[in-house]
């Protein structure tokens, strides 16, 4: 009985040793350091062109529906209502 608890406890901790070991090796932040590099590359815009494809007028509907509530269905106010364990009825 001794023998077999302590092969369960060899084997519980390799198991925990393995799990514990820093062999994390993918390069942590490269793709960051990336798109930052490629910003320094390229900083100022292509060209001082204006923006070609989006109406003003659109835009300020967009953005006026964009800025209002919901609208509502139903006035009615909805409630919500839980039940747990027996509902009370005791016969």
């Amino acid at each position: 009985m001794t023998r077999l608890l302590t092969t369960i406890a060899i084997i519980g901790f390799l198991a925990c040793a393995g799990c514990a070991a820093d062999e994390f090796k993918e390069p942590l932040g490269a793709s960051v350091r990336q798109a930052v590099a490629a910003q320094k590359l390229a900083a100022a815009p292509p060209s001082d062109a204006p923006v070609v494809g989006l109406d003003g007028a659109y835009a300020q509907g967009v953005m006026d529906n964009y800025r209002k509530p919901p609208k509502s269905s139903s006035k009615a106010q909805k409630t919500l209502q839980l039940n747990f364990g027996d509902s009370g009825d005791k016969k």
